[in-house]
């Protein structure tokens, strides 16, 4: 009599989840599959290699894996990205290891960015000759601990949270690997937005001097005239209210948060008189900054 053979049937016996996720001009294929998904401690003792790059975030105390480079010693929260086609194992105490581990591919399409991601990505991953360790990757394991967390939630809108978690995964990952893309939006902003971003800024660190109108117009460089009408389009504000309006706001958070006399939170706000912080406070509030702080703390 023939012998029977064992048979898989995949579609019984792997159960998972997978996504594409579109960063810039990369198409990424993520694949999470059940068994080696969840932070469980699972075998990895026997030698063997992935089509797809493969990554395993430590979330025992430590573990060692072996590739043809040599052994590689990780502890908790480091991370290794293993190429494709890299044989490897995992060895830990009772030769079991608690990771959480997903695998991904990824290629280019052509769709026009200011950062040209995949070339960036294509590099750092040619390089690998061997895995690639980021130690003490936090960023990536609460982004890992956070996807883990939503697999066990309903299944309402499931399949588009996890394909949310999974893009906060890769762009950790990213972070990670290209850190030198990291920034490069920063001369994208509009000249309206980095001229709103300075006049915060001159307010934050010159509130409690005896600055007026010229010294934040010459910070801007914008005329008097078209820096009051920028204040008045932002905030609705005079030069002079924002001021006032500043100083106070910034009193009465020292006024919660501190136990200073009155009179020297008035000084660390900008007024050179006890009288001049009493009534602008009222103007604000509608009462005294004692009344303020004591209802506050109740």
């Amino acid at each position: 009599m023939a012998s029977e053979k064992a048979t898989l049937t995949l579609a019984e016996k792997s159960t998972g989840f997978e996504c594409e996720t579109l960063i810039e001009n990369v198409r990424f294929h993520t694949t999470l599959t059940s068994d080696v998904f969840l932070p469980n401690r699972i075998p990895h003792n026997l030698p063997h290699n992935h089509s797809e790059f493969e990554g395993h975030l430590v979330t025992g105390s430590n573990a060692k894996f072996v590739t043809s480079s040599g052994i590689t010693n990780l502890e908790k929260n480091d991370f290794i990205l293993l190429p494709p086609q890299s044989y490897h194992h995992i060895t830990e105490a009772n030769d079991t290891v608690s990771t959480i581990s997903f695998s991904f591919s990824f290629s280019e399409i052509n769709r026009a960015h200011s950062t040209d991601l995949y070339r960036a990505l294509r590099e750092k991953t040619d390089e690998m000759r061997d895995a690639v360790v980021l130690r003490r990757a936090f960023a990536l394991a609460h982004a890992l601990f956070s996807l883990t967390e939503e697999m066990g939630r309903g299944a309402l809108g499931k399949a588009d949270r996890l394909t949310f978690k999974t893009a906060e995964v890769l762009f950790a990952l990213l972070d990670g690997l290209c850190p030198e893309i990291r920034g490069e939006y920063k001369e994208q902003l509009s000249p309206a937005t980095r001229q709103r971003l300075a006049i915060d800024d001159f307010f934050m660190h010159n509130y409690e001097k005896d600055v007026t109108i010229r010294d934040l117009a010459d910070a801007i460089y914008l005329s008097e005239r078209q820096t009051n009408r920028v204040l008045l389009e932002l905030y609705g504000l005079s030069f002079k209210q924002k001021l006032i309006e500043t100083r106070i706001r910034t009193a009465m958070q020292f006024l919660i948060s501190t136990n200073c006399p009155i009179s020297e939170i008035a000084e660390q706000s900008g007024y050179r008189s006890a009288v001049g912080f009493h009534t602008a406070f009222r103007q604000v509030t509608n009462m005294t900054p004692a009344k303020y702080r004591a209802m506050m703390r109740k």
